[in-house]
């Protein structure tokens, strides 16, 4: 049964504000299909149907968040999205409630590109009132605080850090978010411009504790010859944002991660130019 087929069948069942619609509805708002205006509709509606139902306020935030999401094809510009999620933050049901701040708080931090304001705020997520010691979103922040003190050369206070967070060197690897690309370089392959041909590969390799791309190999290519020529003269330039333990050399290894990724060569007109597709 399709995603709107469910939501009609909740309607018909149950009526078009009843807590039974939230499944279907939650669905579409994160279905990638449904375009942003519709999106922001279908997010107001569950939002109102939550609030209507009591929904505790954790529960409400993702609804409240996604409003405010697709309120604006402008979300992505520098600074739009802390903009738009802040003030939550003076809303008394999440402001109230450790783990809805601590949530929001987190997701302005990685937002920010400023480093410094991005510690102050996770500093904030560290401090809030009422989280566990072992909260996720604690150990979340605790674990971003500690790579940022790193990459400022603070190598005993992001230990200390780290520390705080009780994971474990190993633990870096599986836990908390997945490396996310943040650079790319590399050139178009000779070959396969002067052949006027795209070329498609798919790769794998690992994540240093570093941040860097190492062990890279490829899965599947084609055609074979230059479009794995076309991923690995990709890779060099490559880097990697993931959360850094700050840890012995000897436990470097630990904190390795492979991952998967898709690699499009595509020409444009007069230029060079790559795509990026998700394994």
């Amino acid at each position: 049964m399709s995603q709107r087929a469910a939501l009609a069948t909740a309607e018909a069942k149950t009526g078009p504000n009843s807590i039974a619609t939230l499944p279907s509805l939650y669905q579409l708002i994160n279905n990638a299909v449904v375009g942003r205006e519709e999106t922001n509709a279908l997010a107001r509606r569950a939002l109102a149907i939550a609030e209507a139902q009591g929904a505790p306020a954790i529960a409400r935030l993702p609804l409240e968040i996604s409003v405010r999401e697709t309120a604006s094809a402008d979300i992505w510009k520098n600074g739009a999205y802390a903009r738009a999620v802040t003030p939550l933050l003076s809303m008394p049901v999440y402001a109230n409630d450790p783990k809805s701040r601590a949530t929001i708080l987190l997701l302005i931090a990685e937002s920010t590109r400023s480093r410094s304001r991005r510690a102050v705020l996770l500093q904030q997520v560290v401090d809030v009132t009422g989280l566990a010691a072992n909260d996720p979103m604690r150990v979340g922040a605790l674990i971003r605080l500690a790579s940022l003190q790193q990459q400022a050369g603070d190598t005993a206070m992001a230990r200390t850090t780290f520390d705080q967070s009780g994971l474990s060197a190993s633990q870096c690897a599986i836990l908390d978010a997945p490396p996310r690309l943040v650079s790319a370089g590399g050139v178009f392959p000779n070959e396969a411009m002067a052949w006027g041909f795209e070329g498609l590969t798919k790769t794998q390799f690992d994540v240093g504790a570093d941040g860097k791309v190492i062990n890279q190999r490829a899965v599947l290519s084609y055609p074979r010859s230059c479009s794995r020529k076309l991923a690995f003269k990709r890779w060099p330039g490559r880097g990697i944002r993931r959360r850094i333990a700050p840890m012995a050399a000897s436990a470097a290894a630990a904190c390795r991660r492979t991952c998967g990724s898709g690699c499009r060569g595509k020409m444009a007109s007069g230029s060079r130019a790559f795509r990026d597709i998700r394994s």
